[in-house]
């Protein structure tokens, strides 16, 4: 994925090029976190027919947190607190899994909710 900074710059003017299923953007943490939630803002061309998946890596492997997140048109999605399965982990990715028909998939911004993993 191209300009990966912009993913997360609080900045919905800036955006994110993932032009391949399988490119993806990288998120590493300072310290472990659960994430619970997220939401995304979505490029003014999408058909709105590509689609992401969230995972998360828990030291030997990455494994899929949340599948089947579609491209969005130019706004945020709602918050979404449907992850059911509560991991701790440093590092959580966003993967394109099919590219929109506009020719890429290009989110402005998304932002993650969850809480400090402090207890072991």
């Amino acid at each position: 994925a191209s300009w990966v900074k912009n993913l997360i710059d609080n900045n919905t003017t800036t955006a994110v090029t993932f032009d391949a299923v399988g490119e993806y953007v990288e998120i590493t943490f300072k310290t472990p976190i659960i994430l619970l939630g997220f939401r995304y803002y979505g490029h003014e061309t999408h058909h709105q027919d590509g689609s992401y998946k969230i995972e998360y890596y828990d030291g030997v492997a990455w494994h899929d947190l949340k599948t089947g997140i579609p491209t969005r048109l130019n706004s945020w999605s709602d918050w979404d607190f449907t992850i059911t399965k509560l991991v701790k982990g440093k590092k959580i990715r966003v993967t394109a899994t099919a590219i929109d028909t506009v020719g890429y998939n290009r989110p402005y911004e998304w932002e993650f909710y969850g809480l400090l993993a402090i207890c072991e």
